[in-house]
Order: C-alpha cells, then structure tokens, then sequence
C-alpha cells in the first residue's frame, strides 16, 4: 500500500513555545541557533528529540517564532515505518497554516487522537499558541470532541478583540502540489449533528517554509531535497531530450518524404527526356526550314543596288554577301578608266559607307578587278520607306 505523502502527527504529542528571534540572525543562521535552543529547552536528548519551527518575520518587528518539539519515538520509527518516504511529516495544528484571519481568532482543530485549540494572529497565518488535549475515536463520537472544545476554551482568556472560530474544524487528506509545497483542504461542522463542509485550506508552499517545518531529522531532509532537485533535473532533460526525438523524428520524417519526391521527380524527367529530345530536335529542324522557305531578302536589294550602278561593258564574274552588308564582287572591264567609273559611281550613290578596290590585273579583253564595298544598310532602309 503506498503511504499518504503528507503525515500528521497529533499536536498533542509536541511541546511548543513562541519566542522571539535576537537580532542580528540571518535566515541561514536561524537553524543553527534553534537547534541550540531546542538542546536547552527539551525534556530528552537532542539526539532522541524531533523538532521543527514556523516563523512570521514582518519588516521592523522581531521575528516571531512558533518551536515545536516531541520524542522522536513518538514521531518517527515504529510509530511510522512510512517515515522516509513521505513528502512531510508535520504536527497536526500545520494544517491550519497559511489560513488567514482579519482578527485575531482562536480555532479548534479536529485531529484523529486529540482536540487542539490554535490562536492565530490576525493576517499571519501562524499560530502563537497551541494547546491540545487527547480524545479517543474523535471522528466518530463527535460529541467528546465538542466536551473537549469547551474545556479548552474555558481554560484560556479570550480578549474583547479577538474572536472565536465557531464549529470544529478538521483537514482532510493533505497533499503535495506540483511545486513540492502542501495543500491542507479544510471542512468545518458548526454543530454536532450537523454535516462537515469545506472551509477553504491551509498552506505550506515554498520548500524552505517546509523544510524547516518537517520534524524529521535535518541532515535527512537535506539529502531528501537534493535526490528532489536531480530528480526534478533529470525530468528535465527527459522532457528536452523527448522534446528533441520528437523533433528529430519530424525532420526525418520530412527527408524520407523530400527524398521520395525527388525520385519521382528523376523518374519522370528520366521518362519525359526522350520526348524532350525529339521535341529539341524538331525544333532545329522548324528553324531550319524557316531560313530556307524565308532567305535573307535584303542581300537581292543590296546586290541589285550595286548593279545598277554597273556600266554595261563590265561584267560581273562572282559575287558573295554577308547579313552585315559586306559585298564583293569580282568582274571584267575593257580597261582600268571603265573600273574607275563603275568606282565612282559605286560613290556618288549614298548607298555604300565603304567603296574598295581590291585587285586589277590585265586580261585577254581588258582588265580583270575585284571590288568590296560596305553596305549603307540605314541609307537603304529609308529609301524603302519613301518608296
């Protein structure tokens, strides 16, 4: 069976004093002196003896606090073979703490073997007194429960100012929040034949307020916190390191589905290539067919300028002609006179940027010659237009 987390040991087994811490204590300190405290006052050895404190420290007042301490037998041990396992062990008027009152009010806390009557300041949420008295089967015969409640109240002086909590109150199942404090949820029956119902909680929430209010042994409440913190540690890297997978295996997911589409995507180019070639190739065999069902035009224009300038005693023997407008022409002449002419003439018509003669050599009927000429390509074009 596994333990209840937080254990309650009935206040009525503890000894508890209020006193007031000397100046000049840190916090860090506060243990030391305590336990100082606790070898003087206690009725046992230190080493046979449980203890532990809560304390109210408020800005420019001393600090108050509220020691507790019983024998250790009667805590731990045989009394509890749970003792090492549990989140807290703590005294049974803890369940009142963190519970808030505008007054002063004095409280009777229902436990299991005793009644205790707590006071608790007003807005502190600590007790300064407590005080119990054993009962046996409390749960059950509700009214001993209220026979005690009125002796404890009869034995104490209630000032006009504070109040009286009505009813009995109990704590019903503490346990431990996510953060490591403790929750006490409170019920409350204003009469004895009348049902309990919820009357808010009690709280111990930060981990040194709890550790220093766990009765158990100090050195064994260090070793506690620090097995606390690495297993906190380690959940965390367990949580980041899962974090992590999840990732890694979203990544790879996402290669696994890129590296399949990128194969189908080589298939089908791998397909489709024989289809582009052709398709490539009748392209080529399109543009082909375009440069001999539409020649270049333009050289007939420009040949046909050059030989209207030609004299009819010149004949031309070859010609050739380039997209640039570079023509030459090699013909016959009865002499060097007539070449010159058609040179000139090649001149005088605006229609070639360039005019050279490349070559004249003596023939049988004259003179052979060769001519190359540049093309006024611009010149040309606007007599077209005017056309």
């Amino acid at each position: 069976m596994t333990p209840d987390p937080v254990r309650l040991v009935p206040s009525a087994r503890f000894i508890v004093e209020t006193l007031e811490l000397p100046p000049g204590i840190s916090p860090r300190d506060t243990p030391g002196f305590l336990e100082g405290e606790v070898e003087e006052r206690s009725l046992f050895a230190l080493e046979s003896t449980s203890w532990g404190y809560m304390e109210t420290r408020k800005k420019g007042s001393p600090v108050s606090i509220l020691l507790y301490s019983a024998f250790r037998d009667q805590v731990n041990g045989e009394s509890d073979p749970h003792y090492a396992e549990r989140h807290a062990v703590l005294p049974g008027f803890a369940a009142l703490v963190g519970r808030t009152w505008r007054k002063t009010t004095w409280v009777t806390l229902l436990e299991p073997a005793c009644v205790t009557l707590v006071r608790i300041p007003a807005r502190s949420g600590i007790p300064n007194f407590v005080r119990s008295l054993y009962g046996k089967r409390l749960d059950d015969d509700l009214l001993t429960a209220w026979a005690l409640r009125d002796t404890l109240l009869n034995d104490v002086e209630v000032l006009e100012d504070e109040c009286i909590e009505e009813g009995l109150v109990r704590c019903k199942n503490p346990s431990n929040d996510r953060k490591g404090g403790v929750v006490f949820p409170l019920e409350r029956c204003l009469a004895p034949d009348e049902s309990w119902k919820r009357f808010g909680s009690g709280k111990l929430l930060s981990e040194a307020t709890l550790r220093a209010a766990d009765v158990r042994d100090s050195h064994f409440l260090n070793q506690m916190r620090n097995r606390r913190r690495a297993a906190r540690q380690l959940n965390t890297f367990l949580r980041l390191a899962a974090l992590l997978l999840i990732g890694l295996s979203f990544f790879q997911f996402r290669y696994i589905q890129l590296k399949k589409k990128t194969e189908q995507l080589s298939e089908q180019l791998a397909t489709q290539r024989p289809v582009v070639a052709a398709l490539q190739q009748q392209e080529a065999l399109a543009k082909s067919a375009g440069r001999l069902s539409d020649p270049p035009l333009e050289i007939f224009t420009w040949l046909t300028a050059v030989n209207d300038v030609r004299p009819q005693n010149i004949s031309f023997l070859s010609t050739y002609a380039d997209r640039d407008g570079n023509l030459g022409f090699s013909g016959e002449a009865p002499s060097v006179a007539e070449v010159n002419t058609f040179r000139d003439g090649l001149n005088q018509t605006n229609s070639f940027s360039e005019v050279d003669t490349k070559e004249i050599s003596s023939a049988k009927r004259g003179v052979k010659f060769s001519i190359q000429v540049k093309m006024n390509i611009d010149q040309l074009t606007q007599k077209g237009g005017d056309a």
